[in-house]
């Protein structure tokens, strides 16, 4: 609604008017140029906004870094441990969700072996195959661990004692003619 009066006050954003009824409003200044106290000035009243709407922004930013943080949290958390001894020992810690989350060789071989071979962030059954399957190509694996006596080892320890499912792995190593003991939880 557009108010037109004389110019009492003004700023770079407000203009402060008195009509011929004596009513004073606050105006949003328009023009690039202010006005001068005395001139007649027309313009829309500035209705002063809700401050509700920063209160709500602020909670959605703050819900917004804390589903962030959570999320963060969640991601890099370790939920399970497995141990490979696969003529080197590798530490492999996953999440909550299933995906690899650190790789640690625990030997000068497990550091050769894991060079160069990006699994991180990926399930554990297919970082496993992908291990498996590098592990036969640089021929750390030979007829030593194909007999029933000299299996792969994997110890998987997780928080909640929950079975973790290797099928991929497991087909890979029997495609393989490698044996393999896996010791889940226990299990």
């Amino acid at each position: 609604m557009l108010k037109t009066g004389i110019v009492v006050e003004t700023n770079k954003a407000f203009t402060y008017i008195v009509t011929c009824d004596s009513e004073f409003f606050n105006l949003k200044t328009q023009s690039l140029i202010t006005p001068h106290i005395g001139e007649i000035y027309t313009g829309p009243i500035y209705e002063k906004r809700n401050p509700l709407y920063k209160i709500i922004a602020f909670f959605v930013v703050i819900l917004l870094v804390a589903f962030g943080l959570v999320n963060y949290i969640s991601k890099n958390t370790t939920y399970y441990t497995v141990i490979v001894d696969i003529n080197s020992s590798i530490q492999l810690k996953i999440n909550k969700s299933n995906e690899l989350v650190n790789v640690q060789p625990l030997d000068a071989k497990g550091i050769i072996l894991v060079k160069d071979l990006d699994i991180k962030g990926k399930p554990l059954d297919l970082a496993l195959t992908m291990l498996l399957e590098k592990a036969n190509k640089s021929k750390y694996l030979d007829n030593f661990y194909s007999r029933q006596d000299n299996p792969i080892y994997i110890w998987i320890t997780a928080h909640n004692n929950s079975l973790v499912p290797l099928t991929s792995f497991k087909n890979k190593a029997t495609q393989l003619k490698i044996t393999v003991l896996i010791n889940n939880n226990g299990k």
